[in-house]
């Protein structure tokens, strides 16, 4: 049995997750979806729509840790991954992100570290979080948000006024083979592109010939939690059968799908 994960907060299973759940099953791979915290005894798990696993964070690592022969993408990838702290990592490796910062929640450390960019504008979030969950605009000066909701750490970041205009664009890769791009475009007078924000899911044309530049150089990262604008997935090695047709099909049923606003996100780095 396959479990494509929801979570105890959404437990329904989201609609553009059918289709693969039906196409799944015409191939000969039953199909369930149960909360994140309901999976004890499923085999091989595809964690999708763990929607809420920024309330539950610990119990969450825990969970990764307990199933981690259950997933595609090894466990230590998908703890990186679930914390904001992974774009610094980014950083030093030379890949072109927004500037991040990553401090505790206490005021004095935030208002030092703001204090050291020249960043008239700024954005801050929670580490741990997803759905623009939390996630504030300031100009440099202004009083901070209450902090005691957003955890141990929050993000940093200068606040770049063109994802209000041009939104987010995402590039889909499946093993290692570009599929298609959408953009995440913001409503008028709304900055963040998510979708408790009513953005809009628009698939664009990219020039194929510029996505091998998308390839970050350094060793296999795979994650399919959902957390990065750059989206790709590689094939490993060895990947149980129902996995691998789990992987196919996704292809198949998203690329018609072009994510819709309740979207999966299946992301990746690759490192070479």
């Amino acid at each position: 049995m396959l479990t494509i994960t929801t979570c105890k907060t959404y437990p329904s299973a989201p609609q553009n997750l059918i289709p693969v759940q039906t196409q799944l099953s015409n191939q000969g791979i039953p199909t369930q979806f149960l909360p994140w915290q309901e999976t004890l005894q499923s085999q091989f798990i595809l964690p999708l729509a763990a929607w809420d696993y920024a309330n539950f964070y610990n119990e969450f690592t825990q969970w990764i840790k307990q199933h981690k022969n259950a997933f595609i993408n090894p466990a230590e990838l998908m703890l990186w991954n679930s914390h904001k702290g992974y774009l610094c990592d980014l950083q030093k490796l030379g890949v072109n992100v927004i500037p991040t910062i990553i401090c505790s929640t206490k005021t004095s450390e935030i208002l030092t570290a703001l204090e050291r960019q020249d960043w008239p504008e700024f954005v801050i979030k929670p580490a741990v979080g997803q759905s623009g969950n939390l996630v504030t605009k300031l100009k440099q000066g202004e009083v901070l948000p209450d902090l005691s909701a957003y955890g141990e750490q929050v993000v940093l970041q200068p606040f770049i006024p063109e994802v209000a205009t041009n939104g987010e664009t995402s590039l889909i890769f499946f093993n290692g083979v570009f599929s298609h791009a959408i953009r995440r475009q913001p409503p008028q007078n709304e900055w963040r592109a998510n979708s408790q924000y009513k953005v809009e899911i628009i698939p664009v044309e990219v020039d194929v010939g510029c996505t091998d530049a998308f390839h970050p150089p350094c060793e296999i990262v795979l994650t399919m939690v959902a957390f990065v604008a750059l989206e790709m997935v590689y094939e490993i090695v060895f990947v149980p059968p129902a996995l691998r047709i789990a992987i196919s099909v996704l292809s198949k049923v998203m690329e018609n799908l072009l994510f819709s606003p309740l979207g999966i996100i299946i992301c990746v780095l690759l490192v070479s």
